[in-house]
């Protein structure tokens, strides 16, 4: 079990004895599938960092969109249950570099690469770092950028754990 998993166990058995729903109605079901996808979600990025990004382009292509999903899905997930468990209904992600830089990534490369103009360049991919094309709107040209991808998988893999620390936290142990 990895660190985050572990760390989302604990957050997992925090809402079960809080008694945040009860089982069958929706909220509760949320709930788990909230839960279930932050678990699942750092499976698949440890693999990805411990395997690395795979040989041929396609492999490079599925497990680099697919993470960055994941990542995208986990802090969709984390954001529910922060808004179930604090009751804020916006989450900020403005003081974590790597959650809102993963975030905005997927969205220009993946999310809407035709609205934003950001392409992967595929002979660039490796498992810790690949280069995006990007239009640049004030230089009115396309511009190049090096996505130091490990550096900010392991970064956000320390931010998003301490997310969930501090919501286990807030309940007495």
């Amino acid at each position: 079990m990895s660190e985050l998993e572990d760390k989302a166990f604990r957050l997992r058995k925090k809402l079960n004895e809080q008694g945040l729903g009860h089982y069958g109605n929706k909220r509760w079901n949320q709930l788990i599938a909230a839960m279930d996808n932050i678990e699942d979600a750092a499976v698949g990025l440890d693999s990805l960092l411990e395997n690395g990004i795979g040989v041929s382009t396609g492999e490079k292509y599925l497990r680099l969109f697919g993470v960055l999903q994941l990542v995208y899905s986990q802090q969709d997930s984390f954001m529910f249950i922060h808004k179930v468990v604090t009751g804020e209904k916006n989450f900020s992600a403005k003081p974590f570099h790597s959650w809102s830089y993963l975030r905005g990534l997927r969205n220009s490369v993946f999310g809407h690469p035709a609205g934003n103009g950001g392409a992967v360049s595929r002979i660039t991919i490796r498992s810790d770092t690949f280069t995006v094309a990007v239009w640049d709107e004030s230089k009115d040209k396309l511009g190049f950028e090096e996505v130091d991808f490990q550096r900010h998988l392991l970064a956000y893999q320390a931010e998003i754990g301490a997310q969930v620390d501090a919501l286990v936290s807030l309940y007495p142990t």
